[in-house]
């Protein structure tokens, strides 16, 4: 009369079986319930004479934390990969959406899952609710072939895979082989994308957030571990304006998105931070910016920076525009060293471009200890109009966070620096169509080879990059590069032929697979301004999932 769900397969599996029935003692309930199992010395008192439980809690029984499908039915492979992104909501005003990329030679499974924030109550059994997490999705995707799925649009909920609007989520993708992954969100009159991570940490930092009357900021965290995660937020204030570190301590429940509403949150007054999070069990933490008004109205998202900083960063593709273009950078940096930090900007144009370097900062950025600062890109000759890969170094080898907030196309994007280099970059969504590139499409990939003296590798040598592009129908268009050491590669791909020819065989939508010899970073932006109402325009840009070869720009 049991139902069987599971077998011991080895030493560790008899492990959590030990651990079920550790301290546990069964009760007759009456009823169907006569061996009911609970906890020793837990307080339960059994039942009335009705055989209703007096005082049962979740905490007295033994209770399954997560059960999850490992392996795809009738595959023989396992979902042994698997990228997250923590920020997820559904909405009367959004939409979402999940390109998927496979740039394998075989086909993959996948399983998208979502987890909730918190619990509803639980309902009649034949309802759709959230309790802990849901699988929304499964699937495959052929070899070479890009994929995905619509999560969520306010105009046909009926459709929505998440059960209902208003409750937030972090989404997993299990696959059996490597899957690029890209969330694509539309809210608050702009849009956002954001590549997956592998990565998971106990210690997430953002060296820029902000809080006023027309900011919305949203922190949000996946908790991957079994257990319950005590999770501490601690605000540095901008220098300029002093006062005291802010620490908001929050606990999230096992295998749970959590989340603080910066806006919402009384104890943090209006103004300029940094943010460092630090946890007792790993997390994947995100960063949504939304500002509703003003020249830099938009919205953007980004993945926090795990690791403890370093002296030496670079983001692969940077851009100022021309006095009064609205295109702007803002540079913010966190120090959380006991001395001040000296800081210089470079700008390293297209190796092709025939221009230098170019010295940003000609009087350096000074951080105090234990402080961040902001930097406004000078509007100069030399970098208008100009996209440009952006490199910062911090003196005396002291380590730094430092991250970049991009107003361009009436959008802006939020990107870290880079700190680690790798020999695969996976970009799940991309789009291009001939009749509308370079007039309200907009479309570049920078490329940076570190292996040189500016990061100090051991083997300075150029790297020999592919950009594959892989089509709904599972076409690969493949473009091959190479870039010198220390060399930048900035590609406006409005203006790529062989991409643009694609349009004539009806291939507009892709994933991006930059596969590389040697380690590199990779980034991509995409501005799409004809959207507008229901579906709002705009942008943004990410450095991608990182995977192969993953090794920080210190070690090179």
């Amino acid at each position: 009369g049991f139902t069987v769900f599971a077998r011991v397969a080895n030493d560790a599996s008899w492990a959590v079986v030990q651990n079920i029935i550790n301290g546990v003692s069964m009760v007759n309930q009456g009823g169907v319930f006569t061996e009911l199992p609970v906890k020793l010395g837990s307080g339960f008192n059994g039942t009335d004479s009705a055989h209703q439980a007096t005082n049962v809690t979740e905490n007295q029984l033994v209770t399954i934390t997560d059960a999850e499908v490992i392996k795809p039915q009738g595959i023989a492979a396992f979902y042994t990969y698997r990228v997250i992104y923590p920020e997820g909501f559904a909405g009367s005003t959004i939409n979402e959406f999940l390109p998927l990329g496979n740039s394998g030679s075989t086909s993959i499974s996948y399983q998208v899952i979502a987890r909730a924030e918190t619990r509803d109550p639980l309902p009649s059994p034949a309802a759709d609710f959230w309790y802990r997490d849901k699988v929304i999705s499964t699937g495959s995707i052929g070899p070479n072939q890009r994929g995905g799925i619509t999560i969520s649009q306010f105009q046909h909920t009926d459709q929505n895979l998440v059960p209902e609007q208003g409750k937030p989520y972090a989404i997993e993708v299990w696959a059996t082989g490597p899957i690029s992954a890209m969330l694509s969100h539309y809210d608050f009159g702009s849009s956002t994308i954001e590549a997956f991570t592998q990565g998971t940490a106990t210690t997430w930092t953002f060296p820029e957030i902000h809080k006023g009357t027309d900011i919305r900021d949203f922190v949000v965290w996946d908790n991957v571990s079994a257990s319950p995660a005590t999770v501490t937020l601690t605000f540095i204030p901008d220098h300029n304006v002093g006062g005291s570190n802010i620490v908001v301590n929050v606990s999230t429940e096992a295998f749970r998105r959590g989340g603080l509403s910066v806006g919402d949150t009384a104890s943090i007054i209006n103004g300029d931070y940094s943010l460092q999070i630090t946890s007792d069990q790993p997390l994947v933490a995100a960063l949504s910016h939304y500002k509703t008004s003003g020249a830099d109205k938009g919205g953007a998202t980004q993945l926090g920076i795990t690791g403890t900083g370093a002296d030496k960063g670079v983001l692969p593709l940077a851009g100022n525009g021309p006095a009064g273009s609205g295109v702007a950078d803002t540079v913010s940096v966190y120090n959380p060293n006991a001395s001040a930090a000296v800081v210089t900007l470079i700008a390293r144009f297209d190796e092709d471009s025939g221009l230098n370097d170019f010295t940003i900062t000609s009087a350096p950025l000074i951080i105090p200890a234990n402080s961040r600062s902001s930097f406004t890109m000078p509007d100069v000759a030399e970098l208008q109009g100009r996209k440009f890969t952006l490199l910062y170094q911090s003196a005396v080898s002291r380590p730094v966070f430092v991250s970049t907030l991009h107003v361009e196309h009436g959008d802006v994007a939020t990107n870290p620096f880079a700190y680690t280099a790798a020999l695969h970059h996976d970009f799940g969504e991309g789009f291009m169509n001939s009749t509308r590139a370079g007039n309200d499409l907009f479309e570049t990939v920078g490329l940076f080879n570190p292996n040189g003296t500016f990061f100090n590798a051991s083997q300075p040598q150029p790297a020999n990059v592919t950009l594959r592009f892989l089509f709904n129908d599972g076409f690969v268009l493949a473009l091959d590069y190479t870039i010198v050491s220390d060399g930048s590669k900035i590609i406006d791909l409005t203006t790529l032929a062989p991409l643009l020819a694609q349009n004539a065989n009806g291939r507009f939508y892709y994933s991006l697979d930059v596969v590389s010899d040697v380690p590199i970073v990779a980034m991509m932006s995409h501005y799409d301004t004809s959207l507008g109402g229901l579906q709002p325009s705009g942008g943004d840009s990410t450095i991608g999932t990182q995977r192969g070869g993953v090794t920080p720009l210190n070690s090179l």
